[in-house]
């Protein structure tokens, strides 16, 4: 961690999965447990925790996972623990206040109820869905996981071209949408829109909760800047 070579005792036939996590996540992880969970922990710990969240995100309800923190913070308090620090390296949003994924989903006043579809549920059901709740995309949901999604332009193409409406969506799903936790901060769901998703998946203790588009951050944002405008 923070350098540019492997080291001679690390093993890559050991490892199953890695997940890349930013000093900016690391840092923001670290400062979250000295503040949510009274533990003071360095940037590697943060690291960690960071990338085991991602993936108990994948697995069942009921499953264990085991995280080493390898570092304390007390080496970092004038660094990650500092705001200034962390303001000049681009680490931290200038004063503003931060913003928790479920303050938004809070805010959406039409459908804080996540609406979603099953696999074996028909394409037409999908589409009455659609049309009832006013949104274009919902995600599919099988035993509290998100395992792929439906959105309108490819429901229009499936119309056109006289696809049976009987069809179950199994067959004709996308992948999922990006998950996101509702405890994590909004530039998650940012990111995650802008990598091309349209839309996020929030989820409580593991379960989906809600959908978040970009008309929804925009709609929060814009909202909030008149209100510290007036």
């Amino acid at each position: 961690v923070g350098e540019d070579f492997i080291p001679g005792t690390m093993d890559l036939k050991l490892v199953d999965h890695m997940e890349r996590v930013s000093d900016k996540e690391s840092f923001t992880m670290a400062r979250r447990l000295a503040r949510e969970e009274g533990l003071l922990v360095g940037g590697s710990a943060g690291m960690a925790v960071v990338g085991a969240l991602r993936v108990a995100r994948g697995l069942p309800p009921g499953a264990v996972v085991v995280v080493i923190l390898p570092d304390s913070g007390r080496g970092y308090l004038s660094k990650i623990f500092n705001d200034e620090w962390m303001r000049q390296n681009g680490f931290l949003e200038s004063a503003k206040q931060v913003v928790f994924v479920r303050e938004v989903l809070t805010a959406k006043v039409d459908a804080p109820t996540i609406i979603y579809v099953q696999p074996g549920e028909s394409i037409g059901h999908a589409i009455e869905l659609l049309r009832k709740y006013n949104v274009s995309q919902l995600p599919v949901v099988e035993d509290n996981q998100v395992v792929g999604s439906v959105q309108e332009t490819s429901l229009l193409k499936m119309v056109f071209e006289g696809a049976d409406l009987h069809r179950p969506l199994s067959t004709v799903m996308g992948r999922p949408f990006s998950t996101v936790d509702q405890e994590e901060e909004l530039s998650a769901v940012y990111r995650a829109l802008l990598r091309g998703d349209s839309a996020v998946v929030v989820t409580a203790n593991g379960r989906p909760k809600g959908v978040l588009t970009k008309i929804d951050l925009i709609e929060y944002l814009a909202e909030e800047h008149e209100v510290v405008a007036r």
